[in-house]
């Protein structure tokens, strides 16, 4: 009001003190905001008008209304960007403030976190000073809990002399980032660089050995449960036939009868021995010998070989190479021994009471410079899933004679050559087909002519 007195007097709207007003306003919408903001521009524009009015009623000259409403819009225009200044600083701070609030709470929670962890965690200064410890670390360097105060806040090369050494040389050789100790426990200490505001600092994470140790020795013991009992497994029938065979020798009275049961001894008494070399086999880390395999010559005699053991079934195989068959790098016993279990799967899985003999194609594919994939395949029913995530495993077979040990070793032989072997469905449409996949990779002195 005061300074739409002192607008009038100096002039109206017209005058220098008409400015005045416009800050007033623009003060009061940043102070009050909202409506309020709002309600003094439009008193602010009254008085104006309402002065103008006067100053033409006493002046008898016409009343300036177009200074005057240019001064109202001028006040409208003030409020409203002023207050819309405001709102938005203060849905910042708003902002701000959650965001603080939420980071606040991450580093607390996140401080929790390592505090329960059963991990060490230390960040320290490249001179040693500590700067956090939590307890697990505390507990792996001391495990005594008296002793383990004691030690709180002390530099590292008092909590643990070789761990400061070990820093020392790791800050000047960062290469190699994991160390272990031995006392007063096995532990693992991992190195890591962070850089912060305040400088460099060392992260060391330690992971107690001894805890993993226990755990290790749990899982072997656990698998050696499952071993025997699926070794357990496998001897019961082959011993039960046995059995029954002894019992009933003795009252054989024609030597027909004499010769069954003496061939029942006999084949069950191969499938034990068979069970015990396969177990072996498995036991056994296999040594690799590689040596360099001219593939060509090598299948031509591992397919003969494979035709006169088979000989009973008459199985049908076919090799596809192509006319540059590579000289792979590969164990030769290994590679025989994977192959004759993959040829000899196929020909005792295919199905019975048909005409048509086992088949069995193997082909070599090329899938980049020096390196191929062998694929023994055949024509029976494809395997069903849940055959498929098992038949890798140990002691799983689907073949009344077989002791489950066939694919298992064969994987095993594989990788230890650095190679794979996976399955893969021939034609799935026809539901017929299974393929046995081998990467193999040439010899190093092999010339791929595919290359140039």
């Amino acid at each position: 009001i005061v300074l739409s007195l002192l607008a009038f007097a100096s002039g109206g709207p017209e005058g220098p003190l008409s400015l005045l007003l416009i800050i007033a306003v623009g003060m009061a919408a940043a102070l009050l905001g909202g409506r309020s903001a709002i309600g003094y521009a439009a008193a602010g524009t009254l008085l104006t008008l309402g002065g103008a009015l006067a100053t033409a009623f006493f002046t008898n000259q016409p009343p300036p209304y177009t200074s005057t409403g240019f001064l109202g819009l001028a006040l409208f225009m003030m409020a409203t960007l002023v207050n819309s200044l405001e709102q938005r600083t203060r849905r910042w701070q708003l902002h701000s403030l959650a965001r603080e609030r939420e980071a606040q709470y991450r580093s607390a929670l996140a401080l929790r976190i390592i505090e329960q962890s059963d991990d060490g965690l230390i960040i320290c200064q490249p001179d040693g000073g500590i700067e956090y410890i939590n307890q697990a670390a505390l507990t792996l360097l001391h495990p005594n809990k008296a002793t383990a105060a004691r030690y709180q806040g002390l530099p590292l090369n008092y909590q643990h002399p070789q761990l400061a050494d070990t820093l020392a040389q790791w800050l000047k050789q960062p290469e190699k980032t994991r160390f272990d100790f031995d006392h007063p426990h096995r532990f693992r200490a991992s190195f890591h660089y962070l850089k912060t505001e305040l400088g460099p600092r060392a992260l060391i994470m330690l992971l107690d050995l001894s805890a993993e140790d226990e755990r290790v020795q749990r899982d072997k013991l656990a698998s050696l449960g499952r071993l025997i009992a699926s070794i357990a497994h496998e001897l019961r029938n082959p011993l039960s036939s046995i059995r029954q065979a002894s019992d009933l020798l003795p009252g054989a009275q024609t030597a027909e009868e004499r010769n069954q049961l003496t061939d029942i001894i006999k084949r069950q008494t191969q499938r034990i021995n068979r069970l015990v070399e396969d177990v072996l086999n498995a036991a056994r880390t296999p040594r690799v010998q590689p040596v360099a395999i001219e593939l060509q010559h090598w299948m031509a005699h591992f397919i003969a070989q494979q035709k006169a053991l088979f000989d009973k079934q008459n199985p049908q195989i076919e090799c596809h190479l192509g006319p540059d068959a590579p000289t792979i790098w590969f164990d030769r016993v290994h590679l025989e021994q994977i192959l004759s279990n993959l040829v000899a799967n196929a020909i005792n899985h295919h199905p019975t009471g048909t005409d048509e003999p086992p088949f069995v194609r193997i082909l070599l594919n090329r899938t980049q410079p020096g390196r191929f994939v062998l694929a023994v395949c055949d024509q029976n029913p494809i395997i069903p899933l849940d055959t498929r995530t098992a038949m890798f495993e140990p002691f799983f077979t689907t073949h009344q004679a077989g002791t489950g040990l066939g694919l298992f070793i064969a994987r095993e032989l594989a990788q230890a050559n650095e190679s794979d072997l996976a399955w893969h469905p021939a034609d799935e449409q026809d539901n017929r087909g299974n393929c046995f996949t081998l990467d193999l990779k040439a010899a190093p002195d092999w010339h791929d002519n595919n290359d140039t």
